[in-house]
């Protein structure tokens, strides 16, 4: 392209070109600040990096956000496609990128490239013609196609689908009943568009209205080809769906054993209950020896991607409870410096809460607030997070201050109910249905209503009739199998210190009396415990 008409093509699109540079510094390696060619993330973040970067951060913390990576790293495919598409189009209106930039990211070989910074092309700079040069008539029609790997896109469609929103932003968007465009692909054995939507970024394990995912879509169809490549691209097979059934409950339920051999070598769990308390192994013919010897057979496939959802999927925002009003300025002028929200009132739209240890721990947990991060799955940190972080004018790993609802050190893989939200398992108190009995002073009924229902309880407006219930009709998804609640699902609480107390107190199977310490109990150690007032 001349000089005269990389003039013209500034002239006559300066606003186009003003995005297009825009948009490139959205496209940067977070590390080296330079085109994020071979686009890749961390695996805990959403981060951006070139391949070479990641490849040197990987199980190291962030250098943009300081959370510790996982020690592999995976492709960032919706970056990726809008590379594909940013390309040829920054180069027709004069920005300046290099052909080894292109074809990396275009044939996308998984070889290492070498960073390439964004920076407008001089208009008077001399440019010689090349093959690789896009040249200003290609661009007479909006349907000159980008490569892609499975099929041929527009371009007009590409950018449409990575920047406009049609269909990339909108590509998890759900109809009337729940489902994504992947849950409807899969109901339609329709492998390629399941191809092309993974090509785009498609969540694999996002829920309908009833809780199916798209892999219990397919299982019981025999597609193995189809459950594989979704398996392949992080597919879930321990999330329960309706009835708390697994796609390995569907598989068995529908005699699949190839099926069933699959998800079980993708590490699905053979000992998973449904809401009537029956495990996979239950569900078969007990003269089908090859179902069975699915059933025995081990994991052999481990995923490459993690099923909890990424820390920095959204913005942080940070409640902190109990705060000091001293101090409110400067966690303000911290929250600017750090980009994260502070909110000063409580929502499930939270993502982190921070306490302060050396508090008295009875201030701590007076705050309703506590629990219902607790069941909610927020991160629950130390406030030694927020100080430690301001030190080092950066966020850092929120996973080295968690804590959990006991107020200790949560695990090193993760808070109990964090995880379980993460890995998208029903709430602490799935199938279990409460009555409160009399008059609650400290926690208030309020506040208990607002625990039952954060950890995926039900409110019963009249006590329960033991005769009118039957046992095993529902198990608490929660409950030990062998222990004390496992066939209860339903539970009367009182206050202990309320003037009245129940004058019948039930110790059935399947319906029991407790007092609301119990509740509290069992949200602190994010399991039903036994049972401690009889």
């Amino acid at each position: 392209m001349n000089n005269n008409n990389m003039s013209k093509i500034n002239d006559k699109f300066p606003e186009s070109r003003k995005s297009f540079l825009e948009l490139g510094k959205l496209l940067e390696c977070e590390a080296c600040q330079m085109l994020a060619c071979n686009p890749h993330v961390l695996g805990r973040c959403d981060h951006t990096f070139c391949l070479s970067c990641a490849n040197l951060h990987s199980g190291k913390p962030c250098p943009k956000c300081g959370i510790f990576s996982e020690p592999g790293i995976c492709r960032d495919l919706k970056i990726e496609n809008l590379l594909k598409a940013y390309l040829p189009m920054a180069k027709f209106l004069g920005i300046d990128v290099t052909n080894t930039c292109e074809n990396d990211v275009v044939n996308n070989n998984g070889s290492s490239a070498k960073p390439v910074a964004i920076t407008p092309s001089a208009a008077s700079r001399s440019s010689k013609s090349s093959k690789n040069v896009m040249k200003t008539e290609n661009f007479a029609s909006p349907v000159q196609t980008v490569k892609k790997r499975e099929r041929a896109v527009s371009l007009n469609e590409s950018l449409n689908s990575t920047i406009s929103g049609t269909p990339a932003s909108k590509i998890n968007k759900r109809n009337q009943k729940g489902e994504t465009l992947l849950h409807v692909a899969c109901l339609k054995l329709d492998i390629q568009k399941v191809k092309e939507l993974l090509g785009l970024g498609v969540n694999t394990n996002t829920q309908d209205n009833a809780g199916w995912t798209p892999l219990h879509e397919v299982v019981s169809s025999g597609n193995e080809a189809l459950v594989t490549l979704l398996l392949e691209n992080g597919a879930n097979p321990n999330i329960p769906g309706g009835y708390n059934e697994t796609p390995l409950h569907d598989a068995v339920a529908s005699k699949q054993t190839a099926i069933a051999r699959l998800l079980v070598s993708y590490g699905a769990d053979v000992n998973a209950r449904n809401s009537r308390g029956l495990t996979p192994k239950d569900m078969y013919s007990k003269d089908d020896e090859d179902m069975k010897a699915a059933l025995e057979s081990s994991t052999i496939v481990h995923s490459t991607h993690s099923y909890a959802e990424r820390t920095t999927s959204q913005i942080i925002q940070l409640f902190v409870l109990n705060p000091e009003k001293k101090s409110q300025p400067r966690l303000n002028k911290l929250a600017r410096a750090l980009s994260f929200k502070l909110v000063s009132t409580y929502s499930s739209q939270v993502t982190h809460v921070a306490v302060r240890l050396d508090d008295p721990s009875n201030v701590i947990k007076a705050n309703p607030h506590f629990y219902s991060a607790v069941l909610q799955g927020h991160f629950i940190v130390d406030f030694k997070w927020i100080e430690e972080s301001e030190k080092l004018e950066r966020l850092t790993d929120p996973c080295l201050h968690e804590i959990d609802g006991t107020l200790s050190r949560a695990p090193s893989d993760g808070a109990p109910g964090r995880l379980n939200i993460a890995n998208q398992l029903p709430g602490l108190f799935n199938n279990c249905f409460f009555y409160l009995n009399g008059i609650f002073s400290t926690p208030s009924k309020a506040d208990i209503t607002q625990w039952i229902r954060h950890g995926g309880g039900s409110v019963l407006t009249r006590s329960p009739n033991p005769e009118c219930i039957h046992p095993g009709e529902k198990i608490p998804y929660h409950a030990a199998p062998k222990g004390l609640l496992a066939q209860c699902s339903h539970f009367i609480l009182y206050d202990l210190n309320a003037k009245t107390q129940p004058s019948l107190k039930y110790n059935m199977s399947h319906v029991k009396t407790l007092s609301v310490d119990w509740l509290v109990a069992c949200i602190e150690n994010f399991l039903l415990v036994d049972p401690f007032d009889f």
